[in-house]
């Protein structure tokens, strides 16, 4: 259906207006911890795992740790970035982000570099002027409350603050700055007073570096000493008699700072992000290694919760080094929160696509239209190009980016107006299309959605199927005579070829389509005429084309018939897939050459070469004049097959597909549950043996995913490679 709104031409417009940047970011679309996402959909899950990790890290007396693994690009860092913002405008002082990239020699993790990085990164935020403005309001409190009152006004005098000044610092600490940078010898006086009156209130004082806290105000505040300060603060020079001289120096200040921090603002956690993991798989020993020992150093330290994360590959990398002595070290100290990053649902990818036009259209004062605030893609289309993606988003705005480009490049814009215009904007090549997992996925569900009838779907791919095969026929010698639904006595089979290389050798050949979204088994009457066609001698041999397998029945054939037919089983997931493709063929493309059609037959289900060499090493069939028994209902076989009949159900009673594999999922899982562990690598094998390949169908990492999500939904402890059901 075509999109009209008015003012159609304005978006337009918008669209090819090049004085504005393209809405969607610009490749390679990723977005960094420092400069942090923009919204966020699709992670509400996620976001309470973290919001448990900051709140234990706030109570609890010992760091925490936690693993976020997912793909590249599936928005670690968004999560992340997002988590800390939120926390941000909650409460300003609550969170302080420390990002670390990981490098390929293991740098990152001394911790001198470190603590380099971590004062960099507060002064960068400013988040040194809150922590700095605090810890001053905090020891004039304590002054005021251990010195006479003659003693403190004395002092307060010395800073140049009256009794209003002073409240006006205990409502807002942050006008400290203001005060201080009014007054040239503030500083000179804070640090008097500080040290005269350092003995009356120690007492009261967490375990602090008396040289450490003068730095931190000489950094804050503008005075000739501030670039010396912060420099000596990074750890790369010197003031006063405050230097970090070596690793052991630098995790003292840290344990310093973390007991300040602690006494200023109870409430908060150094929230340390080790990011892109992966980076160190080409020198796993060494910067695994490192990581390690880095860790270790955070054990006795609290208010502090870190983050490691990257891809799978990083984390089985990383276990590798990390033999069971250093995992039990880690596992000791440090309570363990795992986040497996699913890649998102394709409705959430279209929220995303559409927040990002929202913003665009924006610009112009434009509302998108109702009925598709994706203009000028659909629904439709953004959730194709996010499959042909392999579902990575930052892929799929990439591709999303450079179609705007290419709308700007031509000064026309290009509609998608639906799966097929996608499909044709992204995957048309000359010749043979070969689909992939996904697209067969896509196209199949396409075909076999509710708003098709299942009688119609079988008539509609009958129609191209012989369509396509009567085209063939025109380039082949082997194959004569097609026809579509021929009358053969009082049956009409749904397509009838003949195949050989000469009129002696020719066999009959039919074929009956039948494709069910509704039905959970074979109709009987479709069977019955399979028998009839076979008993009576009017074809040689009969493919049974469907997506439900023809044994369920167990109905009864003689032997010599039983031979005659070929493709009993039920048809895969990428052969429906090829089914699709050819239901939908006029819809995708003008026309298909005719000397690929084989192949494009063969991909969904139907080998011709396979079915003529078969059919050519029968003899003609004669028939069979005497009735053999009658059909069997499902219901009688499975009442004389009870030790069955609990199984059969199972497979009978569910329809959806995604909920056959979750309840397969679940039922490995409990099989093994009266165990103490077990491998996901186990789990993954017993359900190949049902049927699913979950490595072949979605890859490795979401494979894993999807088995320990499935877990943690039944209660079970997870780590990355295995369930703990003790």
């Amino acid at each position: 259906m075509s999109i009209e709104f008015v003012d159609k031409g304005r978006f337009v417009k918008a669209i090819l207006d090049d004085r504005h940047p393209v809405p969607f970011p610009e490749p390679p679309a990723r977005t960094t911890l420092k400069e942090g996402a923009s919204f966020l959909f699709g992670r509400e899950r996620e976001l309470e795992i973290l919001e448990e990790l900051f709140e234990n890290a706030v109570k609890s007396g010992k760091p925490k740790l936690s693993y976020i693994q997912g793909k590249q690009g599936v928005g670690k860092s968004s999560l992340v970035s997002w988590f800390v913002q939120t926390k941000k405008k909650e409460s300003p002082n609550s969170i302080f982000l420390v990002p670390i990239e990981t490098t390929t020699d293991g740098g990152a993790y001394e911790f001198r570099h470190f603590y380099s990085n971590c004062f960099e990164t507060l002064f960068q935020s400013k988040a040194i002027h809150a922590i700095g403005s605090r810890l001053f309001v905090k020891i004039l409190e304590l002054m005021e409350k251990n010195l006479t009152k003659n003693e403190f006004e004395t002092i307060l005098a010395r800073l140049k603050l009256t009794s209003n000044d002073y409240l006006d610092l205990k409502r807002e600490p942050s006008h400290a700055l203001e005060l201080a940078n009014r007054n040239q010898t503030f500083l000179n006086q804070l640090t008097r007073s500080f040290e005269e009156q350092f003995h009356s209130i120690y007492p009261e004082l967490p375990t602090m570096n008396f040289d450490f806290i003068i730095t931190i105000w000489y950094s804050m505040f503008k005075n000739p000493e501030t670039f010396r300060a912060i420099r000596a603060l990074q750890g790369k020079g010197e003031f006063e008699n405050f230097k970090i001289e070596h690793e052991h120096n630098a995790q003292n200040v840290f344990r310093d700072f973390i007991e300040i921090l602690d006494w200023v603002f109870p409430s908060s956690v150094i929230l340390i992000v080790m990011d892109h993991l992966e980076a160190g798989i080409a020198n796993p020993d060494k910067v695994y290694n490192n990581l390690y020992s880095f860790l270790l150093s955070f054990r006795n330290m609290k208010k502090v919760a870190i983050i490691l994360s990257g891809t799978y590959d990083a984390f089985h990398s990383i276990e590798e080094v990390w033999k069971d002595d250093m995992n039990q070290q880690i596992t000791s100290w440090a309570d363990k929160f795992f986040i497996g990053l699913n890649p998102l649902d394709a409705n959430v990818v279209i929220q995303i696509v559409s927040k990002y036009l929202q913003d665009y259209w924006s610009n112009f004062s434009l509302t998108a239209p109702s009925h598709n605030p994706l203009f000028p893609f659909s629904n439709d289309a953004v959730d194709y190009i996010y499959r042909f993606t392999r579902t990575d988003l930052r892929r799929t705005l990439e591709l999303l980016h450079g179609l705007f480009r290419s709308y700007r490049a031509t000064n026309q814009v290009i509609e998608l107006k639906g799966l097929f215009d996608a499909f044709k904007m992204f995957r048309k090549k000359q010749g043979y299309v070969a689909l992939s997992i996904d697209e067969a996925r896509l196209l199949k569900n396409k075909m076999m959605s509710s708003t098709i009838q299942d009688h119609s779907r079988s008539k509609k791919l009958e129609q191209q199927m012989f369509r396509l095969l009567k085209a063939f026929s025109k380039q082949s010698s082997h194959i004569s005579n097609v026809m579509h639904e021929p009358k053969l006595g009082l049956l009409k089979p749904d397509i009838y070829f003949e195949v050989g290389d000469s009129l002696q050798e020719t066999r009959r050949v039919a074929i009956e389509i039948k494709l069910y979204r509704v039905s959970r088994v074979i109709p009987s009457n479709e069977l019955k005429k399979t028998h009839d066609l076979l008993r009576t001698g009017k074809i040689d041999y009969l493919i049974w084309y469907s997506n439900k397998p023809l044994d369920l029945m167990k109905f009864k054939l003689e032997p010599q018939l039983k031979e005659r037919i070929g493709l009993v089983r039920e048809l895969t997931q990428n052969e429906l897939g090829y089914a699709a493709l050819i239901f939908f063929h006029d819809q995708l493309f003008d026309e298909l050459p005719t000397d690929l059609i084989p192949e494009l037959f063969m991909h969904a289900g139907i080998d011709i070469q396979q079915i003529r060499n078969m059919a050519l090493q029968l003899p003609p069939n004669k028939g069979i004049r005497q009735p053999s028994e009658p059909l069997v209902s499902v219901q009688t076989f499975l009442e004389e097959n009870n030790d069955e009949v609990e199984e059969w159900s199972e497979i009978l009673d569910v329809d959806n597909e995604q909920e056959r594999l979750k309840k397969s999922i679940q039922k490995q899982i409990r099989k093994k549950s009266s165990q103490t562990r077990v491998y996901v690598t186990t789990i993954l094998k017993m359900l190949k043996k049902e049927g699913f390949d979950l490595i072949r169908d979605y890859g490795e990492d979401q494979a894993f995913n999807m088995v320990l999500n499935t877990a943690r939904d039944m209660g079970f402890r997870v780590t990355p490679k295995q369930i703990q059901f003790q």
